[in-house]
């Protein structure tokens, strides 16, 4: 069934449901004809990230792409479908003791290509890394209609492996995933998540970075809270005495983080899926921006901010110190775009820190670049879209406010990758 929605407050001129590489291909094709473009959706998760844009063509349904194609337990890897609900997989793989470590928001409506293309990752990225650290193939068909895969289901296979790792975090503005080939993990035995009374905000981030230095088997770590005040939570997760061990050991040695409550097992993952979800909630009045740098610089990238931003009404800083990001949000009618350049530009955080606008109402992003992509950055992205996608048929204008040229020595350079 095809259900026609609302983009970032757009209606589309069309909707497609493809159910095979083929279908997308064959759109794609018309799409030349017709001087058309495309923006691919999956769960609708999502859509609230990139830049605002003014009409849509067509909407690209992927949901249809849906299953399991091949699951082989013994060798730890699955082949699924882009379409496949990210709860339907992660429950699949919870029948034989195996799953993927990653907190995805609303599992029940993302989808495995969707969490892929928009190259999601929470706070277990400190420890487990990211889907793309599991990304062993995919398949996809690229902006001109060319069906394509790379990589396979053997682990070490490395014939065509950087393409899958391409497109991840890509917003599908190189190429439409078809199904993507994981690489799985045996589920832990036992977790955990110590939480703090409340604490002084600028402290607590100082003392969990230490945390996470001298205890690298922590699972996740962060700090969230407003004005001077904030609340820790550790997670713990793997065999039941180990991380029992570590749970005393971490009280010992780390009281100043006052961690003086516990959830055990189901509790401790439903707490991180809460958070999960309430970070990936877009609202109407309200401004969500990730700010992303290092762990050793993450206390005074928030010390800066805080600085920058103090008087704002209703500010939230929710912070992962041992992956150096903090994800800022606070009423839209407190900070416009060219206010948030401003306090950027000022705290001198553009030379080592990144940002991405997560969520913002569409008038506090039309018309703005809501990527900080460096200048010579943008040059070889350009360059990659034109080898992946030379006309701009797949999600014009959401990744770039406007795409720089390429030079010659940019194409050669994706040549060679590509």
């Amino acid at each position: 069934m095809i259900v026609e929605q609302c983009i970032d407050g757009v209606a589309p001129d069309s909707v497609v449901s493809p159910a095979s590489g083929r279908e997308i291909s064959d759109v794609l094709q018309q799409l030349r004809e017709d001087a058309a473009w495309v923006l691919p959706t999956g769960g609708s998760t999502a859509l609230t990230t990139g830049n605002a844009v003014g009409r849509v063509p067509v909407q690209m349904d992927l949901t249809g792409l849906a299953g399991i194609l091949e699951y082989e337990p013994a060798d730890l890897t699955v082949s699924v479908r882009a379409g496949t609900r990210w709860s339907e997989l992660i429950a699949t793989l919870s029948a034989n003791g195996q799953t993927i470590p990653i907190d995805v928001p609303f599992p029940e409506k993302a989808t495995v290509g969707g969490v892929v293309a928009t190259g999601w990752a929470g706070p277990r990225r400190m420890r487990d890394g990211t889907i793309k650290d599991l990304l062993i193939g995919a398949s996809y068909v690229r902006g001109d209609g060319l069906i394509a895969k790379a990589g396979g289901m053997v682990v070490k296979n490395v014939s065509g492996f950087e393409i899958p790792r391409l497109l991840h975090g890509s917003y599908g503005s190189l190429a439409m995933i078809t199904s993507v080939n994981l690489k799985v993990i045996p589920s832990h035995e036992s977790e955990l998540t110590l939480l703090s009374e409340r604490v002084l905000f600028r402290e607590a981030v100082d003392d969990v970075v230490r945390l996470t230095r001298s205890e690298a088997t922590v699972a996740a770590a962060v700090v969230d809270g407003s004005g001077d005040d904030a609340e820790i939570a550790i997670r713990l997760s793997g065999r039941a005495r180990p991380i029992r061990e570590l749970e005393d050991r971490i009280r010992l040695e780390h009281g100043q983080l006052q961690l003086s409550n516990s959830l055990e097992e189901a509790d401790s993952a439903q707490w991180w899926q809460r958070r999960s979800d309430t970070l990936a909630t877009a609202h109407d009045d309200r401004v969500m921006i990730e700010v992303g740098s290092t762990p050793s610089s993450i206390g005074n990238l928030l010390k800066r901010l805080r600085e920058r931003l103090y008087g704002a009404d209703d500010a939230k800083y929710d912070v992962s110190p041992g992956t150096g990001s903090v994800t800022l949000a606070l009423p839209a009618a407190a900070l416009d775009h060219a206010s948030w350049q401003q306090v950027w530009e000022q705290a001198g955080l553009s030379g080592g820190a990144r940002y991405v606008v997560f969520h913002a109402p569409r008038a506090w992003r039309s018309g703005s670049q809501v990527w900080s992509i460096p200048e010579d950055q943008r040059s070889i992205m350009g360059a990659l879209k034109h080898q992946f996608d030379p006309e701009h048929r797949l999600n014009r204008g959401r990744l770039w406010d406007s795409l720089p040229s390429t030079s010659p020595t940019d194409l050669e350079t994706m040549e060679s990758i590509t």
